[in-house]
């Protein structure tokens, strides 16, 4: 009996050991690796090539004062100062072609916070030391971007945070320039020898997979590595893929998806992801060719889900179309800016209009009577789209053909040494309407 009793007692001792043994690893496999960044600046806003470079939309802009006064840029100013009272807005007076950024609330210009604007709409580096509501303080630096002049302003990052893992440098980017290197989704990393992704909760460093956490101020991360029951499926995206046009010196720098579980990026050297099973996004890619660039966004067909042990291939690219509007007073008609789409509805966009000529025209449809009610076309205005300031094109306004209820036909037409010719048509059911 007591024998019996032993070897039961002593049964369950293995067993529970087992237990915490099996416990204790997966909590060693987990644990946080907590390590501090270093500020390096950036000579140029492209010496590397994220998204915050390309798309305006991540751009942190603010509006100028009313006439003249001092305009918040937003960036993070938190904690008190050395009178133990809270510290004030970092605030920017502009003059003309000058910008001064007030970083103390002491209203002193000097050579270090004072910077011309060019005329291509640059300023100078700042650099500065933000502070932050966990009582952190980190360098920063960034540059001043005219928007609209005299209007609206952007910031644009002029410096990164590295940290070294695993024998890979890691490079954080406040890609969307408000002080803030905690963006997901938004704020960019790139690991040495892979392309660059953004911001999200597990990364890829060389052939594994990473939490990863980072302060706000980028001068802290925390690691560790992916749990070992986390679920994985396969990112393909080029099997399937149709280019738009066959070249040789085609270049893709990256092709990011992200997600809830993350971020994870392909370009012409990495060609699979293996990521953990979710939903994902097609949310940005670049490519180069002969000094032309091309980025792309997600649409509203470019999610899809990775399942555990399956490979999931996306179909995109293919005959690039253009999208525009048609619209009338009934006098005029405008044919609006065009936008440009793939068969996952990825949306491409020139990186500079001017490289490349963009034109559009007109016509009145009609119906041949005489010749089995064919359709018919009467052109009546040609133009090519003028480019703005900013890099934008500018919608083209055309007059009516008659003063009498039509049917009109925009054609656009668009030649890329990426895209290939990309064409569009819109039809417009025009009323006249005689202005008074």
């Amino acid at each position: 009996m007591f024998q019996r009793l032993t070897h039961r007692v002593t049964g369950r001792f293995v067993v529970v050991a087992a237990i915490l043994m099996v416990a204790c690893a997966q909590s060693a496999d987990t644990d946080w690796t907590k390590i501090e960044t270093k500020f390096v600046p950036l000579q140029s806003v492209r010496q590397v090539l994220t998204p915050g470079c390309f798309d305006r939309t991540l751009w942190h802009v603010f509006p100028v004062g009313v006439k003249g006064a001092a305009a918040d840029t937003g960036l993070p100013h938190g904690g008190m100062d050395k009178t133990g009272k809270p510290r004030p807005a970092i605030v920017a007076k502009f003059a003309k072609d000058v910008v001064f950024i007030d970083f103390t609330g002491d209203g002193k210009s000097t050579a270090e916070n004072t910077k011309r604007i060019t005329p291509e709409g640059w300023s100078d580096p700042f650099q500065c030391d933000l502070n932050f509501d966990d009582g952190s303080t980190a360098k920063y630096a960034f540059r001043i971007k005219t928007v609209i002049e005299g209007e609206k302003y952007a910031i644009l990052r002029a410096g990164a945070r590295t940290f070294e893992f695993g024998g890979k440098t890691v490079t954080l980017f406040d890609d969307d320039g408000n002080g803030l290197y905690n963006d997901a989704g938004r704020d960019s990393v790139l690991v040495n020898g892979q392309p660059v992704c953004v911001l999200g909760k597990h990364i890829r460093i060389g052939e594994d997979t990473f939490e990863l956490i980072v302060h706000a101020s980028g001068e802290r991360v925390e690691i560790r590595p992916m749990p070992k029951d986390t679920v994985t499926g396969i990112i393909e995206p080029f099997e399937k893929y149709e280019p738009s046009q066959r070249s040789e010196n085609l270049k893709l720098h990256t092709l990011i998806f992200y997600g809830p579980e993350g971020s994870f990026a392909c370009d012409d050297t990495h060609r699979v992801i293996k990521a953990p099973a979710g939903l994902y996004d097609l949310v940005f890619g670049l490519f180069e060719r002969n000094g032309e660039l091309v980025y792309i966004k997600k649409g509203e067909k470019t999610s899809f889900t990775v399942t555990a042990n399956i490979k999931t291939q996306l179909k995109w690219g293919g005959k690039i179309k253009a999208k525009f509007s048609l619209i009338s007073d009934g006098e005029d008609v405008t044919l609006g800016v065009p936008h440009y789409f793939g068969q996952m509805s990825e949306e491409y966009f020139p990186d500079s209009t001017k490289q490349t000529v963009c034109s559009a025209r007109i016509s009145q449809v009609y119906r041949d009577r005489t010749n089995f009610d064919i359709e018919g076309f009467v052109p009546f205005g040609a133009k090519k789209f003028e480019t703005l300031p900013d890099g934008s094109f500018k919608p083209i306004i055309f007059k009516r053909y008659r003063t009498v209820n039509d049917e009109y036909e925009g054609y656009v037409e668009y030649t890329s040494g990426i895209m290939g010719r990309v064409e569009g048509k819109e039809r417009l059911a025009f009323v006249y309407r005689k202005k008074k």
